[in-house]
């Protein structure tokens, strides 16, 4: 059984980011509903926030102590309205990423695609964020070949070493992609999902990611809705998660507005993560997160409770085999 921290914080405190050295608040803002239609609001039509909404939304993050910014080139709109909103504000650290172009069956692009690619990627943004260094690139959707590829780790070192990028890491699917970056060597965090119903990253990845000093970051903490009110407007073929949903709401007496606070505060409690992104639309949503960032940690006897709703079934748990999404 894993042991977790007991003590309750009070407040934003900062946590070290693994080798990183960045030090990042609890809660990081997830900016991809902010540039491109995005999870289960999708579905019911929501778009993306206006501009003006939106810078509103990030400089109120970073009003609140909010200190972590996690973007990508895919997002849409996301990096050019961060750089608008940091507005040169080099205290807040933006991770980005970076795409690797594969063929259509899937093979890397040969070197000079491959570096062409992520130096361009690189450059521009740094354009769109208004920045000259980026404070952290991530492989976007790496694959255990991605990370075996010399190519591709020579180019982020050789970025860092012409000082456009600080450090950098690999955003991952699955526990497989994630032991191999923490074992290729050359990544200094990695980003994962993980959330009261999907604990399959405590097994082997996070003891491992402790023992290497890799940094956590942690999506999907909502698991993209379904731990929030959102999962009634579920389709029929996710019956089954929808049910998992409903009876840890009414066993343990939630109301639909606690339920996504159980849920922050579940993620964060173990020790290993250093932060949860949080992919807010709205003032109200990102003060909700900072809140049960400060309600502190889940005691043991609350985690052991949770334990039965962990899902093994990953069609239900990695939303990418959901047919809505």
């Amino acid at each position: 059984m894993i042991l977790y921290m007991s003590e309750r914080n009070q407040s934003l405190q900062k946590r070290l980011l693994g080798r990183t050295g960045f030090k990042v608040s609890p809660i990081g803002l997830g900016t991809v509903a902010l540039g491109v239609k995005y999870g289960i609001e999708a579905l019911q039509g929501v778009g993306i926030p206006v501009e003006d909404k939106a810078i509103d939304l990030i400089r109120h993050a970073v009003s609140r102590g909010v200190n972590l910014l996690d973007t990508a080139p895919g997002y849409g709109e996301s990096e050019r309205r961060i750089g608008r909103a940091l507005d040169g504000n080099e205290d807040v650290i933006v991770a980005t990423k970076v795409s690797i172009p594969v063929s259509n069956d899937g093979r890397l692009a040969d070197r000079n695609e491959l570096r062409k690619s992520i130096f361009d990627s690189i450059d521009n943004s740094r354009r769109m964020l208004r920045r000259d260094k980026l404070d952290l690139v991530q492989i976007h959707n790496a694959t255990i070949d991605m990370m075996k590829s010399k190519v591709i780790t020579d180019c982020l070192s050789e970025a860092r070493d012409m000082g456009t990028v600080q450090s950098f890491g690999a955003s991952v699917y699955g526990t497989e992609a994630a032991l191999a970056a923490i074992d290729n060597g050359s990544f200094d965090m990695i980003q994962v999902a993980y959330n009261l119903l999907d604990r399959k990253m405590e097994t082997d990845v996070f003891p491992r990611a402790l023992e290497k000093n890799i940094g956590i970051l942690v999506r999907s903490a909502f698991l993209k809705g379904a731990l929030t009110d959102k999962v009634l407007d579920l389709p029929d073929s996710l019956v089954e998660l929808k049910n998992i949903v409903i009876k840890l709401k009414e066993n343990r007496a939630l109301s639909w507005e606690q339920l996504p606070t159980l849920a922050l505060r579940f993620c964060l409690t173990h020790p290993v993560v250093s932060a949860v992104l949080v992919g807010a639309r709205s003032v109200q949503e990102i003060e909700q997160a900072i809140q049960a960032a400060k309600l502190g940690p889940l005691i043991q006897d609350e985690l052991d409770e949770l334990e039965q709703y962990a899902i093994d079934d990953e069609r239900l748990t990695n939303p990418s085999y959901w047919p809505v999404m």
